[in-house]
């Protein structure tokens, strides 16, 4: 596209702590940056959470994104200049709860705690655990699951509920 001098050009982009991205050098010679503020709970609940909680009823909505945007507004409140989380990750634990509603603490918390600095995680652990709930998987009284097919030697054993409970709740979100 052609362009005269009254035309302005905008490059937009995440910021720079989103995983291991770098300026660009054309826009460290020539550009300045705008860094916004976090976006509000009110717009969250209604563009970024609301749609993907649709097919759950509105009091489960309500309380999963209740629980999301306490942490979001925790991550955001915490020291330093960089926000650490994104829609993205909301959505994420948005979906992850929709489709595993019998966790929510643990879901939220596991995708929650990638996105704290780690000179913080501690204590947003202790603040995790007496403000939304323990995080922890609760297994012990679930039965384990039989593979009745000819051709396997697997065996599924109490230690490995965890993972096994975790690999299912991420194939649930393929079906």
């Amino acid at each position: 596209y052609p362009l005269d001098e009254k035309h302005k050009v905008i490059f937009a982009g995440n910021p720079l702590q989103y995983g291991n991205r770098a300026l660009p050098s054309f826009i460290e010679r020539h550009g300045n940056s705008i860094v916004f503020n976090p976006l509000t709970t009110d717009y969250l609940y209604h563009k970024v959470l609301k749609p993907v909680l649709k097919d759950t009823s509105i009091s489960a909505q309500e309380a999963i994104s209740v629980d999301i945007l306490k942490v979001y507004q925790y991550i955001c409140s915490l020291p330093g200049e960089r926000i650490s989380i994104s829609p993205r990750e909301l959505q994420m634990m948005a979906v992850l709860v929709a489709s595993n509603p019998e966790h929510p603490a643990h879901y939220i918390h596991s995708v929650a705690q990638s996105c704290v600095p780690k000179a913080h995680i501690a204590q947003f652990n202790e603040w995790y655990k007496n403000t939304i709930g323990d995080p922890q998987l609760k297994l012990e009284n679930q039965p384990l699951p039989s593979f009745n097919h000819p051709n396997t030697q697997f065996v599924l054993t109490p230690s490995r509920m965890p993972v096994y409970h975790k690999t299912m709740s991420f194939l649930k979100l393929r079906a």
